[in-house]
C-alpha cells in the first residue's frame, strides 16, 4: 500500500527550518524541445500542485516516478539525464544526446504528428533513457525509463543561453547541458512507497521533493538527487551548519576561518526547534529525548561526532515524520513504529496512549539499535510522572 502526502503538507514541510537549499551539480541533461507548428490533443492532466488542468499537447507515462506526464505542443520540452546508451554501431555505448540526434537524422518527422511523437517517446524510453539506480549517467536496460517534461520558459531560466540556442538564435533540436549552478532549489526527503499529491511516487528508495524559485514542485529519486544537487557543509562553533554556500558579502555568509568557540558537544538550538516541528507526537517525544541525551550523558559524547543529534539518528526521525502511519503501511515510519502500535503504546495517529509501555519499549531503551537508552532522559521521566525506569544492564 502506498501512503499519500497532500500538496499542502509538502509545502509546509518545504517552508520548515529542517528543509534545505541545494545547488545543481554539473550533471548534464538531454533536452528535446517540441518543434514549432505541432498540433497536439486537447487533454486533461494533473499539475505539479495536484490540481486538474487541461491543455493542447501529449500525455505519456513515466514509470520511474509512477506519474503521467504532459508535454505542451507549443513550447514543451522532454528532459532526461545525459549519459550512455547502447545505440552506437553494433550496440556500442554512445552518449544519449548523440543517440537522439542519430534518431532524428533517420526520422526527420519524429515529432511531427501525434502518432510519430508516440513512436518517438517509445524509442526514447526503450532505447535511450534507462539508467543505473546509483549513477544516472550509466546504462541499465532492466530499469524503468526516466523522461520528464517542462517548457522553454523554464529552460531559459535554468540554463545558459549559449547552451540552448545556436548562433542564428534558434533553439537547438537536441541540447546537452548542465543547469546554471547558482540557482538554488528547496528540497525535503520523503521515505519509500509514498505518493506525493500531484507529482508522483517516491519509489522503493525514497525521493526528494524539490521546489524551485518559481514555486514549481517536483520529485527527484533519492539516488538521482544525490548526483544532481549538492549541499555545502561548514563547520562552525563546533557544530555542523548545513546550507548553501552564500557569496561573501551576503548577510548569510559565514567566514570559514572565523575563530571557533569551544562548546560542549551536543545538539544545537536548531535541533530543539526542529524537534518541536515534527507532526507525529511519538516522533516529537523521541526527538526531545535525543536533545536531552547528550547533556545528560556527556561521558558517551566522545563516541559520537559533533552535531550529536544527527549522529544519534535525529535526521531519520525528520525523514520518517512525513510518512503516513498505519499497521499495514510499508514505509519506514510504519515499519519503525509498528511494534509500538502492536503493543498498544501508540495509536494510528502516533499519539502515546500507554506511557509505561512506550518508555519501556525497545524503541526507547535501545534507540535505533545503537544501545542508546532514552528511557531516563528528562523527557521520558516527565511522561511517566517523574519516575526513573530500570537501566539496561549494558549499553551496546
Amino acid at each position: 500500500m502506498n501512503d499519500k502526502i497532500s500538496h499542502e503538507s509538502v509545502q509546509k514541510g518545504l517552508d520548515a527550518p529542517y528543509s534545505d537549499d541545494y545547488l545543481s551539480t554539473g550533471l548534464k541533461r538531454v533536452i528535446i524541445p517540441m518543434p514549432k507548428g505541432v498540433t497536439g490533443n486537447d487533454v486533461e492532466y494533473t499539475e505539479w500542485d495536484g490540481s486538474k488542468a487541461s491543455g493542447n499537447g501529449f500525455l505519456f507515462y513515466n514509470s520511474e516516478d509512477s506519474r503521467e506526464q504532459f508535454i505542451k505542443a507549443d513550447g514543451g520540452i522532454f528532459i532526461g539525464h545525459e549519459g550512455e546508451c547502447p545505440e552506437g554501431p553494433d550496440g556500442k555505448m554512445i552518449s544519449r544526446s548523440m543517440a537522439v540526434k542519430r534518431y532524428f537524422m533517420k526520422h526527420p518527422d519524429a515529432l511531427s504528428t501525434p502518432e510519430k511523437i508516440e513512436e518517438t517517446i517509445k524509442y526514447l524510453q526503450d532505447k535511450v533513457f534507462r539508467h543505473e539506480e546509483k549513477d544516472p549517467t550509466k546504462w541499465d536496460g532492466k530499469r524503468d525509463a526516466d523522461i520528464w517534461t517542462s517548457d522553454v520558459k523554464w529552460l531559459e531560466k535554468n540554463f545558459r543561453r549559449e547552451d540552448i540556442y545556436n548562433t542564428n538564435g534558434e533553439i537547438k533540436s537536441v541540447i546537452s547541458a548542465a543547469k546554471k549552478s547558482e540557482i538554488p532549489v528547496r528540497a525535503e526527503y520523503y521515505g519509500p512507497n509514498t505518493e506525493v499529491e500531484g507529482i508522483g511516487d517516491t519509489g522503493d528508495y525514497g525521493a526528494y521533493v524539490t521546489r524551485k524559485e518559481d514555486g514549481v514542485t517536483d520529485l527527484c529519486a533519492a539516488n538521482v538527487f544525490d548526483k544532481s544537487y549538492k549541499r555545502e557543509r561548514i563547520e562552525r562553533d563546533n557544530y555542523l551548519i548545513l546550507g548553501m554556500p552564500y557569496p561573501k558579502g551576503s548577510l548569510k555568509w559565514i567566514d570559514p576561518n572565523e575563530k571557533k568557540v569551544d562548546k560542549p558537544q551536543g545538539v544545537t538550538e536548531r535541533d530543539r526547534k526542529i524537534a518541536e516541528t515534527l507532526e507525529t507526537p511519538v516522533l516529537r517525544v523521541l526527538a526531545r529525548a535525543l536533545c536531552d541525551y547528550p547533556l545528560e550523558n556527556p561521558e558517551r559524547m566522545s563516541e559520537i561526532p559533533i552535531a550529536a543529534g544527527y549522529a544519534l539518528g535525529f535526521g531519520g526521525l525528520q525523514a520518517m515524520d512525513k510518512n503516513i502511519l498505519s499497521k499495514d503501511g510499508t514505509n519506514p515510519k510504519s515499519e519503525y513504529l509498528k511494534p509500538l502500535l502492536e503493543a498498544g503504546a501508540i495509536n494510528e495517529k502516533g499519539a502515546i496512549i500507554n506511557a509505561e509501555a512506550f518508555v519501556s519499549s525497545e524503541v526507547v531503551k535501545n534507540f535505533n539499535g545503537k544501545g542508546i537508552d532514552l528511557s531516563n532522559t528528562a523527557t521520558m521521566r516527565k511522561i511517566i510522572g517523574g519516575r526513573d525506569m530500570p537501566v539496561q544492564n549494558k549499553e551496546r
